[in-house]
This record gives structure tokens, sequence and C-alpha cells, in this order.
């Protein structure tokens, strides 16, 4: 759902041409096939799709042959560890800009018209390091990881979760969270008037919304989540909600 709420994002952009680069891990080929089945139909081509060893630290001979073919936006269903690195390389090669800077090392105007527009990424495990670390490269990146964690998104109401002591909260830890939260008050609306049972709590955990650590959380009759994946744009160095 992540990778398909990217794809519907490039839809509305108004760009044309995308390359998807991946690890050759079943999840990197998952995540890209989700990520282009959206695309099929639409105005969007798919002018590369390039594959990496799901351990590898340098992108080099990728970066290159992006270059080559100018791609306006790039999918890159990769780790936030993994995205960190991939876009300083992309940033030292020219395809991507970075945070304030347009001129090269010897003064030269750089150009945009050959630049990656639009990055995309599910981020997995994003965390405050990939803003410090590699948010320059970042600008304007549209992100759908599972949780921000302990970063402020704008003024919204995604839920934070902060431990307090610099321990970086994980996925798990933001689904475990929206989990017991809606239980809990899907069972405070149950026993106003009745017994928080099995049976009570499957039909009222359909009637109960909130604002999680995972974005909005609410489920339809069939047991779907009813909203759609978060996503969220790189500015400066926080974060803002992209709204549906």
């Amino acid at each position: 759902s992540r990778a398909q709420a990217l794809a519907q994002h490039l839809t509305r952009s108004g760009l044309q041409t995308v390359a998807i680069l991946a690890p050759s891990s079943s999840y990197g080929q998952a995540m890209s096939r989700a990520f282009a089945e959206v695309l099929q139909g639409s105005m969007v081509k798919v002018v590369a799709e390039l594959s990496f060893a799901d351990h590898a630290t340098t992108f080099l001979s990728e970066v290159q042959q992006l270059g080559k073919v100018q791609p306006e936006a790039l999918f890159l269903p990769v780790s936030s560890s993994q995205l960190e690195l991939i876009s300083s390389q992309l940033a030292a090669a020219g395809v991507v800009g970075t945070y304030r800077v347009s001129r090269g090392p010897d003064g030269e105007a750089q150009p945009t018209t050959s630049r990656v527009k639009l990055l995309l990424s599910p981020a997995e495990g994003m965390g405050e390091r990939l803003l410090r670390s590699a948010g320059r490269y970042l600008q304007g990146a549209v992100l759908a990881p599972l949780s921000v964690g302990s970063l402020q998104v704008g003024s919204s109401q995604v839920a934070r979760l902060d431990y307090g002591s610099g321990e970086e909260p994980t996925s798990l830890d933001a689904l475990g969270f929206d989990a017991v939260r809606l239980l809990r008050s899907a069972c405070r609306q149950i026993e106003a008037v009745d017994s928080c049972t099995a049976r009570t709590l499957g039909k009222t955990l359909r009637e109960v919304s909130l604002d999680g650590a995972t974005g909005p959380l609410g489920f339809d009759s069939t047991g779907q989540r009813t909203a759609g994946a978060m996503l969220v744009r790189v500015d400066g160095q926080g974060l803002e909600l992209i709204r549906p």
C-alpha cells in the first residue's frame, strides 16, 4: 500500500518519467512491482529498472546509468540507511540537487534540467539520523515510512514516539503502540454501555479511529485499514504531512 501511495502521488505530480532502483531482495522486487502496476495506463513512463545486491554500500554504476537516462523521478524501495548512502552518491554525481547549493565545487553553475526532480521511497526504519545525515540531499523527497518515530511532522496530529532516553523507536514499536491505543479507545467506548468482550470489540473496532504513530488509523467492514499510507515530504530539517 505504501508503494502504491507513492506511485499515485507521482501520477498527480505532472512528471512523466521515472526510474526504479531497488535491492534484488524479494522485498525490493515486490515493492517495485506494486509501484509499477499503479503506473500502468498513466502518463508516467518507467524508463529504467535497476537492481543492486541487498547489502551493497556503493552504487556508482547505478548512479551513472541514472545520469544517462535522466528520469524526472526516482523510486527507491530501500531502508533509511541505504537511502542515506544512495542519496549522497546521487548528489555527488549531480543527479539530484543539494540543499541551498546552486554551484559546483569550482563555482560553476550546476545544471538543473538533468536532475531528478522527485525522490520517492518508503524509507524503511527512518529516524532522526536520516534527516541529520542526508537531509540536504533529500529536499522535497516524498517518503512513506511505517512510522516517523520521534520526528515532528509539521503541525499535524501524527503521534510521536519518544522514549526520552535517546533510543530510536522502531516500526514495530509504532505498530504496537497504535494497536494498544486503538484497543483501549474501543474498550472505553464499549464499557460505557456494555462489557468489552471479543464479540463487542470486533464491531466497535470498525467504528473507532485515531491519529496514530503510523498515520490515521481505522478499519472498514472487511477489516482493511481505511486510510491510505502516510506520506511525508522532507522540508528543511523537518517533515510535512501530505494530505491525500
